[in-house]
């Protein structure tokens, strides 16, 4: 029960960034042939697999992390200005056991990149664990932010943010 209480309290995470997109008017797609279109979004884990499937295909990206993740789907899509943002969406509250797999899901997902400089993986943490991962110093937590550290320096095209960061990479991406 502890596991999913993050999904049943306040906005998801979905609906917080979707609310963050909003204001730049991205379309909301669900065929291949939209695909070359600008500024649109879709949903890989609500409804858009097959669309992600042939996103995938059509742009003969890798995404590593699904061999290990048993084919996982990322929660959102983006296009902005000829750039795809691939990105994983988590909301955690506190510490534990879930929130420990949930952090290395995460670290994972921005541990790869794309040869094509255009397309970016995004992990985005909501919640009260973005605190905790910034500022305890708990060994764990250390090892944590270490390996979200060295997902980055290593795939400078990805992006780990908070809610405020990902408001601030939107508004950078949408005006320059």
């Amino acid at each position: 029960c502890d596991n999913y209480s993050h999904k049943r309290n306040g906005k998801t995470s979905i609906e917080k960034v979707l609310s963050i997109l909003n204001p730049h008017n991205l379309n909301r797609i669900s065929s291949k042939d939209s695909l070359d279109s600008e500024n649109f979004y879709f949903l890989p884990d609500k409804g858009n697999s097959n669309l992600f499937e042939e996103f995938l295909a059509k742009y003969s990206l890798k995404m590593e992390s699904r061999a290990i993740e048993q084919n996982k789907l990322p929660d959102i899509v983006f296009n902005c200005k000829g750039h795809y943002y691939i990105c994983e969406l988590k909301t955690m509250k506190g510490n534990g056991g879930g929130q420990n797999k949930q952090i290395v899901e995460i670290a994972y997902f921005i541990k790869f990149s794309e040869t094509n400089p255009n397309f970016h993986y995004v992990a985005f943490l909501d919640g009260d664990y973005a605190n905790i991962l910034f500022h305890n110093n708990m060994q764990k937590i250390k090892s944590q932010r270490l390996d979200i550290m060295q997902a980055l320096t290593n795939n400078s095209s990805n992006y780990f943010v908070n809610t405020a960061g990902f408001k601030k990479l939107v508004e950078d991406l949408f005006n320059k």
